[in-house]
């Protein structure tokens, strides 16, 4: 194993993400999600031919966000430290996507 140099470099506190394969959010497919610690933004990144080719908010604010997962049919959930909450992220439509609260941890 051995380390390679940072893909993304910007002034934020990124909390690791997952690569959107959720087929009810076409929009971010193939993307690597991922939170800002510091503002509470949720942002995704795409990746090609070895460069970051577009790094973006995709809208929902979560704040705090703490993790990233999947389920086994790929739907996005992510943690909040901020209301101990657990979210998934559900499509409004073609273009935006939602955060609907799924359960309180602890």
């Amino acid at each position: 194993m051995r380390l390679v140099a940072p893909l993304l470099l910007a002034p934020l506190l990124g909390i690791g993400g997952v690569i959107a394969r959720d087929p009810r959010l076409p929009q971010l497919a193939g993307r690597f999600l991922y939170g800002d610690l510091c503002t509470g933004a949720m942002r995704s990144m795409l990746y090609a031919d070895g460069h970051v080719i577009d790094d973006a908010p995709i809208g929902p604010f979560l704040g705090e966000v703490m993790a990233f997962g999947e389920d086994g049919l790929g739907r996005i959930y992510a943690s909040s430290l901020a209301d101990s909450s657990l979210y998934r992220l559900d499509p409004v439509n073609a273009h935006r996507a939602r955060l609907s609260a799924t359960a309180r941890l602890g």
